[in-house]
Order: C-alpha cells, then sequence, then structure tokens
C-alpha cells in the first residue's frame, strides 16, 4: 500500500545499494483497514511474460490479488486489483 498515494504526502528513500533509484513512500491513513476481498496463485497474463522472480516465491511467483482499503479519518475508500 505504501507504493499508492493517498494524497497524504511522501518522503523519497534512497537505497545505499541503488542510489540511482530513488523509491517515493508514501503516507498511509493512520486508521487504513485493507481487506483481501481474493488472492490466488498462478499465471493469469494472456501473453507469456518473462519475468525474474526468486524461486522462494514457489506457487506466489505469480499470482492476482483484489480488495479495499478504508479510512474513516480521511473518507476514503480504495479498490485495488494487482497481476503479478
Amino acid at each position: 500500500m505504501e507504493s499508492l498515494d493517498f494524497g497524504l504526502g511522501y518522503r523519497d528513500h534512497e537505497d545505499p545499494n541503488y542510489p540511482d533509484l530513488p523509491v517515493r513512500i508514501y503516507n498511509l491513513p493512520e486508521d487504513l483497514e485493507v481487506h483481501v476481498i481474493e488472492a490466488d496463485s498462478g499465471y493469469f497474463w494472456r501473453e507469456k511474460a518473462e519475468v525474474l522472480r526468486p524461486q522462494e516465491l514457489g506457487p506466489w511467483k505469480h499470482g492476482f490479488s483484489r480488495g479495499v482499503a478504508l479510512s474513516e479519518k480521511e473518507q476514503m475508500v480504495g479498490y485495488w486489483l494487482m497481476v503479478w
């Protein structure tokens, strides 16, 4: 969730091992509730995509998840669907 912009500001983080790749970390609402509706492992792409991922992920090397994130304080509802 820290890669989603909720409009609450952010900070830039630099990894000393990769100084040319700064990472922007967005602030999350303090009361954020994350609810996963569905998640499954497997290959869900129509076309073959060769993406190198650690073998340690096992069956979760590819998969998807979807759900909602809620913040009463910020009066926000977010929906996500992610396929990897």
